[in-house]
């Protein structure tokens, strides 16, 4: 098995659509780039280099084959192509990782102090165990006022936090020193009077990262390494383009011994096949926030792909001595969702609050 790291510059601002309908005088703003977004342009850029037919490659799609056996039947290196798995997008300033924060740190209100939310280990008024799944109760150890943390975690200040500790208050990035919504507005050009169409005025939010901030992504194959070097990468909406590089050294991803039980921390959205938890695992305590809504567009099927929602990244998740089996999984995703990305995670450690 191979694992390849790169590094992708914007060589513009970058435009990853939400769900939301784009109409006359609306305002489409970017997101966050998805995993899914990022595989299918690496995966399309693969199959072009290997010689993709993707006429036939589409037909073979619709005539129900899967991806795999349509890419198998042009050839090796196209399928080669396809059996790539993708973990990231993550963010990189001044050489390190940055990741979402953990959803159970907080500030202390109107100042800078960072506390931790864990599982309580003192019973709760108020607080009704619905039985052998029952949810633990997350805790803070302070009697203070507490918001959202929000931001990015330096990767030395998450592994703090994966060693059962509260990060540094110096390890919180802001998302705005990382990246800015770059507002624009447009105009839609009638084709056949080459004249603006009437009424038709939009506004649009492009993603431009700060200088010194890129992305990050690694590529596992067990297919052989695939024909990577120095390229550029259409990415996004309105043909924006990245440059990409291979890293000179794997990212040395942080971890945590198990405390009282163990943790884990998603680092990319995740689709869960319970809504907040798995089918085969069911977690002590959660603290996931609000559901993210995924689509995007089949070309291989012309269509739109189904609206699913993600658990986002931040998302933490509590177990218990000896019922943590699923932190062994290299995703807590199943299925084509784990090749692309989805549902990577940390390990981590914690202790009762």
């Amino acid at each position: 098995m191979a694992i390849l790291t790169l590094n992708l510059d914007p060589l513009d601002v970058l435009f990853f659509r939400d769900g939301q309908a784009f109409t006359s005088g609306g305002r489409a703003g970017s997101g966050y780039p998805t995993p899914q977004t990022l595989g299918g342009a690496l995966r399309s850029h693969l199959m072009e280099a290997a010689g993709c037919d993707f006429h036939q490659f589409g037909d073979d799609i619709r005539s129900g084959l899967t991806p795999r056996d349509a890419a198998r039947r042009q050839s090796p290196a196209l399928e080669a192509a396809l059996s790539m798995r993708l973990r990231g997008p993550w963010l990189k300033y001044d050489g390190t990782i940055m990741l979402p924060t953990p959803v159970t740190v907080l500030r202390v209100r109107g100042g800078s102090t960072l506390v931790r939310l864990d599982p309580s280990g003192q019973p709760v008024p108020g607080w009704r165990d619905s039985g052998e799944q029952g949810l633990a109760p997350l805790w803070p150890r302070t009697r203070a006022r507490t918001e959202a943390a929000g931001g990015y975690l330096a990767l030395e200040a998450m592994a703090d936090f994966l060693a059962g500790r509260t990060p540094p208050t110096d390890g919180l990035v802001p998302a705005n020193t990382l990246f800015a919504i770059e507002h624009r507005t447009g105009i839609a050009v009638d084709s056949t009077a080459g004249t603006a169409a009437e009424g038709m005025i939009y506004g649009i939010g492009f993603l431009r990262l700060r200088p010194g901030v890129r992305f990050v992504v690694e590529i596992e194959t067990d297919a052989g390494v695939p024909p990577l070097g120095d390229f550029l990468l259409r990415w996004g909406g309105e043909g924006r383009h990245v440059a990409c590089s291979v890293a000179d050294t794997p990212v040395q991803w942080p971890g945590g011994p198990a405390l009282d039980g163990s943790l884990a921390v998603l680092t990319t959205p995740a689709f869960l096949s319970g809504g907040w938890h798995g089918d085969d695992w069911h977690p002590l305590a959660v603290a996931c926030g609000e559901g993210q809504a995924i689509s995007g567009w089949d070309l291989a099927r012309r269509a739109p792909k189904p609206t699913r929602f993600a658990v986002p990244a931040g998302a933490v998740f509590y177990f218990a001595s000896g019922r943590d089996s699923v932190l062994e999984r290299t995703s807590l995703s199943a299925g084509d969702d784990v090749a692309n990305g989805f549902g990577c995670f940390l390990k981590g450690g914690w202790t009762y609050a």
